[in-house]
């Protein structure tokens, strides 16, 4: 699956942390199941508001503490790509 947010075309923005949020234990499942993460687009806060909606859906869905979710995140390796700019 894929998600989508758009932020700059509409009046009602919809981030990625929102689409993440909603379908957390989706998100969940399909890190479980090999999916790959790709983090495109503003060098600002961005990255990090992504990583943390990661972060609770790992929590949330696969019961492990903050820590250990993290350390989950950076342990997909090359399946998490962060690609931003200024």
């Amino acid at each position: 699956g894929c998600f989508i947010a758009c932020s700059r075309d509409q009046e009602h923005k919809y981030y990625v942390t929102h689409a993440i949020k909603e379908q957390g234990a989706r998100v969940w499942r399909m890190l479980e199941g090999g999916a790959f993460v790709y983090v495109c687009g503003s060098s600002g806060k961005m990255p990090q508001d992504v990583n943390e909606a990661l972060v609770e859906a790992v929590v949330s869905h696969g019961g492990m503490a903050p820590e250990e979710a993290q350390a989950y995140l950076r342990g997909l390796g090359r399946r998490y790509q962060v690609e931003t700019w200024a």
